[in-house]
């Protein structure tokens, strides 16, 4: 297939050789893009796959945070109904 093409091209002069060169140079072209858009595909997802597991990580902290907050609220209010009621 490709013999009978390139036979076609050289009756047809230069103009189509060139033609033929740029078509089968774009088709390179193409694919190396395609296979780099795929490998950056992947590493975004990744990243993103990360970052998920990172803010997992940061909700865990800030609810044992928020526990926390809630504890010594509730510490500092029973021994603020303990004060004022020795005082009295």
């Amino acid at each position: 297939m490709e013999q009978q093409i390139f036979e076609i091209v050289t009756k047809q002069g230069i103009w189509a050789i060139l033609f033929i060169s740029l078509y089968y140079y774009q088709l390179k072209e193409s694919k190396r893009r395609e296979q780099e858009s795929i490998e950056r595909e992947r590493k975004v997802l990744d990243f993103i796959s990360d970052i998920a597991m990172q803010f997992e990580g940061l909700v865990k902290q800030y609810e044992k945070l928020s526990e926390d907050v809630q504890d010594i609220r509730m510490e500092l209010s029973n021994q603020n109904k303990t004060y004022t009621s020795k005082s009295t």
